[in-house]
């Protein structure tokens, strides 16, 4: 691609991910970012500093941050298919926040990308309903060991992964990619099924689901807070 002087040629590159794909590094997301901004405004690239304000260095109205968002999903961000909201762009102070706006879009793209195919791949284990899904259950008191490995399980049927992919100290939403609410709701109606934790009289609590961080957190939550107590052992 050339500058605005058409005196120079902008490329880009992106990493090679352990699944074979494509992605984009935060670095890649700065220099485009940088980049863009020297091309809309025809500086130099090294005069682009990511601490410069849009609006009191560049010059930059609200109106014109908006508008950003078409060199953005267009030009310099196409190959990667980011899609950013044009409100998000006007709230940019520096173009350190812009790229960081950018960057955050990319990577929640591909978290929820990378789940969806994990989902696909694993849809026929969950319907088949496979051993880590119907786990064998204490029938009277239930021990915290018990109940982490249990917690495993329903993690792994839930996602649609393989038990070994869900490990004590998994995070739920950076390695195994719960995205919003209704991840937490349906497993709220999970913990508290006959399958799992229901004969225990569980009474998971979304409010409180929603600031689980990993799986042995989770497990943690559910033995000392929904199960009732006479059940632990």
């Amino acid at each position: 691609m050339l500058n605005k002087n058409n005196d120079r040629v902008i490329s880009f590159r992106l990493s090679r991910s352990a699944d074979g794909t494509f992605q984009m590094t935060k670095r890649e997301a700065m220099n485009r970012t940088k980049h863009m901004i020297a091309f809309d405004r025809g500086l130099d690239w090294d005069d682009v500093a990511v601490g410069k304000k849009l609006e009191d260095d560049l010059g930059y109205s609200k109106e014109e941050k908006k508008s950003l968002k078409g060199l953005t999903e267009n030009v310099f961000f196409r190959d990667v298919e980011v899609d950013v909201n044009a409100d998000d762009l006007e709230k940019a102070d520096t173009i350190r926040d812009l790229y960081e706006v950018i960057w955050e879009k990319h990577s929640r793209k591909d978290k929820i990308e990378k789940k969806d195919n994990l989902l696909k791949s694993n849809i026929s284990r969950v319907h088949n309903k496979s051993e880590q899904c119907t786990p064998t259950l204490p029938q009277h008191k239930i021990t915290y060991s018990q109940v982490l490995d249990i917690t495993r399980k329903m993690i792994a049927c839930y996602m649609g992964y393989a038990l070994k992919d869900v490990q004590p100290a998994s995070n739920l939403k950076k390695d195994l990619y719960f995205n919003g609410e209704k991840d937490y709701e349906e497993l709220a109606g999970w913990i508290d099924g006959d399958d799992f934790f229901g004969r225990y009289y569980s009474t998971a609590d979304i409010n409180d689901l929603i600031h689980v961080t990993t799986v042995e957190d989770l497990a943690n939550r559910i033995f000392y807070k929904y199960i009732d107590k006479e059940f632990r052992l």
